[in-house]
């Protein structure tokens, strides 16, 4: 059977990535430590009943019921309105209801562990996501996760994750023995999500044993991503000291359209993603501007801008806060000059938040049951190449992370009804349970 033409671009694109990434020469060009990562799969000892039930599962999937299951889920998915990734989340929570899961199991109740409910499907609820749980054999077993961005156009990969909780929930097959969290978290671009955070923290407070691995299915599972960008937030705020009383919107949007203004100027300051050719690269992305509300806001109005800084390096990316902070004093002592008598802006920041680059140390396990699952795939590869994701807020806090797939390499339908494929990503879940919990099994 002739390799499928998505399997050839991602191994075309990927081996670009690693041919580029060598031909560099030096340590700054990869930053990267992916020794154990590039070497031949481990062996893992799985036991028969293991072997077993993950068979039964792997048959259930690739089974024409669940195929169809999945068709439907995605399509389901597909046909709702595009209003933004909490939308989705929306449709992911309806689509799941429609299709067989509890109700009460996808209560939106944010930052809360539910215990089992009287379907037997305990579940983690966010305000930004939604979550299943199986439950394992072991009570005080580390918590695998399980995710799937939620935007347009991760729709299959979705459809293929929730099925797995489906069959394991359908046949109910005690497949772990660590409990095992399927999720989808609302996405933005291909940036990562703070609900993955907020689970990975209440996991850790709430779980006997807390969160010790997240896999990532965003897209195809053949491509294998363990190195993550670090970023750092800051919030840019504009207030205008003069009193506006022409109008009750006269102030408020004139310092939103000073902060709109101000966008455009620290995009001009620095290279876009796609023309940067500088080693290490570092991307720009700013947010929407917003506006305080309240009636006194009308006439002393503070508005204020996110900016996201994302880089393999902490250095560069220390550097690029310093120049567009200063571009963004020099660009309102400006505008003040021009708008003499009529605005006087003051600006100001606060630091939101920083996570440093995770560089392959924190995959461990998790990569380890990748090869070892995957590697009677043909052409599956692990990139050196620094992505973002909601497995890389998981890898800056310790935890064995990858990231499978990205958006430039979607799971297509007909990927979610390969049954090879169904079987190494079933075979990657049971095998990193087994090197979690090697010690407590009995």
């Amino acid at each position: 059977m002739p390799l499928p033409m998505r399997r050839k671009r991602c191994i075309k694109a990927l081996s670009a990535v690693l041919l580029t990434a060598f031909a560099a020469g030096s340590a700054s060009a990869i930053e990267s430590r992916l020794t154990e990562a590039l070497s031949a799969p481990k062996p893992l000892t799985v036991s028969a009943a293991a072997q077993d039930a993950a068979a039964l599962v792997g048959a259930a999937l690739a089974s024409s019921g669940e195929a169809l299951w999945r068709r439907n889920l995605a399509s389901f998915l597909s046909g709702r309105p595009a209003d933004g990734a909490a939308g989705g989340i929306a449709a992911l929570r309806t689509g799941l209801t429609t299709f067989g899961f509890s109700p009460s199991a996808l209560t939106p109740l944010p930052q809360t562990l539910k215990s089992e409910d009287k379907a037997g499907t305990p579940v983690l609820a966010l305000q930004n996501g939604v979550c299943v749980r199986r439950p394992g054999k072991l009570s005080d077993a580390p918590a695998l996760l399980i995710s799937v961005p939620v935007r347009p156009g991760t729709e299959a990969a979705q459809a293929l994750l929730f099925s797995l909780a489906h069959v394991w929930q359908e046949k109910r097959a005690a497949v772990t023995a660590s409990p095992v969290f399927f999720c989808g978290f609302k996405a933005s671009g291909d940036a990562g999500t703070a609900a993955a955070q907020e689970f990975a923290e209440a996991a850790q407070k709430a779980l006997p044993a807390g969160l010790a691995a997240h896999i990532e299915l965003a897209g195809d599972p053949r491509c294998s991503y363990v190195n993550f960008l670090g970023s750092h937030t800051v919030t840019l705020t504009l207030t205008d000291r003069r009193l506006h009383w022409q109008g009750r919107d006269t102030g408020k949007s004139t310092a939103a359209e000073a902060l709109k203004n101000l966008k455009t100027t620290l995009a001009s300051v620095t290279t876009p993603w796609s023309e940067n050719r500088e080693t290490p690269r570092v991307e720009v992305r700013t947010g929407d501007v917003s506006c305080a509300a309240g009636v006194t806001q009308f006439v002393r109005p503070v508005c204020s801008l996110p900016v996201t800084i994302l880089s393999r390096s902490r250095v560069a990316t220390d550097k690029t806060r310093e120049k567009l902070l200063a571009a963004a004093f020099a660009a309102v002592e400006k505008m003040n000059e021009i708008r003499a008598g009529r605005s006087d802006f003051v600006l100001g920041f606060n630091n939101v938040s920083r996570t440093l680059p995770a560089a392959g140390d924190p995959a461990g396990p998790a990569l380890t049951a990748w090869q070892a699952a995957f590697a009677a795939i043909s052409q599956s590869v692990v990139s050196t190449r620094f992505v973002t994701g909601a497995a890389g807020q998981s890898a800056h806090q310790g935890i064995a992370s990858i990231k499978l797939g990205d958006a430039a390499h979607p799971l297509k339908d007909t990927a979610a009804d390969d049954a090879s494929l169904l079987k190494a990503l079933t075979e990657t879940v049971t095998g990193l349970d087994i090197l979690l919990t090697a010690e407590k099994a009995p």
